[in-house]
Order: structure tokens, then sequence, then C-alpha cells
């Protein structure tokens, strides 16, 4: 509650000092002129004429390894309520290839040991 208190009063205080936001008018001047153009430079230009470099061979890229239409996955699993650790078992089975797909999942879990 005192902490409460404490934020509403800072809150209040800062609120209350706070002072009216104020900004000038926006001036944008613009010229007449163009900008002076840049004195010729007294560098010749030379240009090289390298032949282009050999073609290269697309290779096809691999297609993506086979995947089983089902698959299933068993696992250490655990549980906690941040006083201990229980463990178990986790199994899980998928189904689809590639993105596309589903997941059903499940746990056996054994509580935390008491004592």
């Amino acid at each position: 509650m005192r902490r409460i208190k404490a934020i509403m009063c800072m809150s209040f205080l800062g609120l209350s000092f706070a002072g009216s936001a104020a900004a000038d008018n926006a001036i944008v001047s613009v010229g007449r002129d163009y900008a002076v153009p840049p004195r010729p430079s007294q560098q010749q230009i030379i240009i090289v004429h390298d032949s282009p470099p050999p073609p290269f061979e697309l290779t096809p890229l691999p297609h993506e390894v086979y995947r089983s239409p089902f698959r299933l996955s068993v696992g250490p699993s655990g549980v906690t309520t941040g006083r201990g650790l229980g463990m178990g078992l986790g199994l899980a089975a998928d189904f689809g290839t590639g993105t596309v797909g589903a997941r059903l999942a499940a746990m056996w879990l054994r509580g935390e040991p008491q004592g």
C-alpha cells in the first residue's frame, strides 16, 4: 500500500510541475539560383575493357530429404513448482511431411518427491 501511495504522489508531482510545450513557426527559405556547377576536371578518364567472366553452370538444388509421413518421438520430461523437480517421460507422434503436418504429444510425469 505504501508503494502505491508513493507512486501516485510522484506521478502527481511530476504532472503538476510539467510546463506547457511551445514551438516556433517553421520557416523554409528557397533560393532562386541553382548551385554552382563543379569545375571541369583536368584528369583524363580512362576506360578499360575487360573480357566478361566465363559463365558458370547452375546446378539444381537437391530436393528435400525424404521424411516419413509418421514419426514417433520419445524422451525425458520434467516438471517443477519451484521447490523440487519431478521427472517423467514424453511421447509425441508427428503426422505429415515437409512443412505441413500435425503433432500429438503427451507426458507422463511424477510429482515432486515427498519429504
